[in-house]
């Protein structure tokens, strides 16, 4: 009877390691979901906003092309 009952705890003892170790896992993938949601969201922000400034020089360029070949005709 002894032993049983110390194998029952033994195996109690395991589950709840198991269980928390899961926990612990789920709250890890949970941590690295959120990090690697705001990374993306990051990067795309930061991806826009390079478009829009890329965007931006290419008119000024083209705007200043145009009025230096106004100036030369």
């Amino acid at each position: 009877m002894r032993y049983y009952q110390f194998a029952q705890l033994v195996f109690l003892l395991f589950m709840k390691k198991v269980i928390l170790e899961k926990k612990v896992h789920s709250k890890l993938n949970a941590s690295i979901n959120d990090f690697n949601n705001r990374f993306y969201d990051l990067k795309i922000k930061e991806q826009k906003a390079c478009e829009k400034l890329i965007n931006d020089l290419i008119q000024e360029q083209i705007e200043f092309l145009k009025e230096r070949n106004e100036e030369v005709e």
